[in-house]
């Protein structure tokens, strides 16, 4: 122990100061108790709404939501799985407990000192390369734009190219697993578009160290770095395995039907077996799953029933305030008539009716 620390001391001290850079940039908010209101928080808090109020009363997650076009799957834009919660821990504890934009700069600044130290520099110039990083102003204008999962994504593509280096300078055990840790929640951040950006960095990444190694006649070192990177990388892709596999089914339905491999009957636009039996239902030109279909009919459902309480809610103010207004209103029918005529009546309703949207 005392070994390590006498080893460790810079980096701890490092790490320290990143913390303290952290919350002195954002003492001011912190101190008043302000909270983050970028534009795509905000929206995404009313697109998430329908799916709160499901889960507050039923305990359940909607996988589909109504509130966004005509309804949609809510796969990708509510990823919340309950084999992820693991994921959850593990980052917190990444990110020594931190949360809000002081959690997302520290994340900037540790990730990038991962990778400047398995680069080998020395631990003051990684941290002056881990400043310049965190405090480029793009970093901090997606974080007020409320860009958070593209924020967290950013924040472990560093540390991830850092046990990729680790893996081909013959660290091939701590390599993997610096790689599967941060690839597993860069998977979880879930903005695909980044990660499958930074797929293209890694592959140059490795075709320029296999460069390396056949002019230095060292490509069987190589081949064990690059295996050791893919049995890293499949274990953080099974780790969030739970988000993809919805899509997944839907798809390969839907290229057997486009081959005229899938011979099951399409009668009245259903599947065969249909959703109790695991099939899949067509509603107009998509092909839906079971249980996303479960959730959207659970989602009409609940839905159903918060206007019909608004119905009602609604008809009981209208009768009492029209019942208070009896006393005091009265309609002039024509001494020839022994009841007021339709178009009175009329007249009279609209008049009343008028009235009450203006109060």
């Amino acid at each position: 122990m005392k070994q390590f620390l006498r080893r460790s001391w810079p980096d701890l001290v490092v790490v320290l100061c990143f913390l303290l850079v952290s919350f002195a940039y954002f003492a001011t908010p912190i101190s008043e108790g302000l909270v983050l209101g970028g534009h795509d928080t905000v929206a995404g808090m009313g697109q998430g709404q329908e799916q709160t109020a499901y889960h507050e009363a039923t305990g359940e997650r909607s996988r589909w939501t109504n509130s966004i076009f005509s309804g949609m799957p809510t796969y990708q834009i509510s990823p919340t799985y309950g084999s992820t919660k693991v994921m959850g821990v593990v980052e917190t504890v990444v990110r020594l407990c931190t949360s809000g934009p002081l959690g997302f700069l520290f994340l900037y600044l540790f990730g990038f000192y991962l990778l400047m130290r398995a680069l080998r520099f020395k631990p003051l110039l990684s941290a002056f390369g881990a400043t310049a990083w965190a405090f480029s102003s793009y970093f901090l204008i997606i974080i007020a734009a409320g860009h958070l999962w593209k924020v967290n994504t950013l924040g472990f593509i560093p540390p991830t190219i850092a046990g990729l280096v680790l893996a081909y300078r013959g660290k091939y055990l701590w390599g993997a697993t610096v790689t599967a840790l941060f690839a597993a929640l860069q998977i979880a951040a879930n903005h695909l578009q980044m990660t499958y950006y930074f797929l293209f960095v890694m592959l140059f990444v490795a075709v320029a160290y296999g460069i390396e190694a056949l002019r230095s006649k060292t490509f069987g070192r190589w081949a064990k770095a690059t295996g050791a990177l893919l049995v890293g990388g499949l274990l953080a892709a099974a780790v969030n395995l739970p988000n993809p596999l919805p899509h997944v089914a839907i798809l390969e339905r839907v290229d057997a039907r486009k081959d005229g491999t899938d011979r099951r009957g399409t009668e009245n636009g259903r599947a065969e077996g249909g959703p109790r039996s695991g099939g899949h239902r067509r509603i107009g030109a998509r092909l839906h799953h079971p249980v996303e279909l479960r959730h959207r009919r659970d989602t009409h459902a609940f839905d159903a029933g918060l206007q019909k309480a608004a119905d009602r809610a609604a008809f009981s103010n209208a009768t009492a305030w029209m019942g208070s207004k009896a006393t005091t209103t009265s309609i002039n029918m024509p001494r020839s008539c022994s009841r007021p005529p339709a178009r009175a009546i009329s007249r009279a309703s609209t008049s009343i009716g008028v009235t009450s949207r203006s109060r």
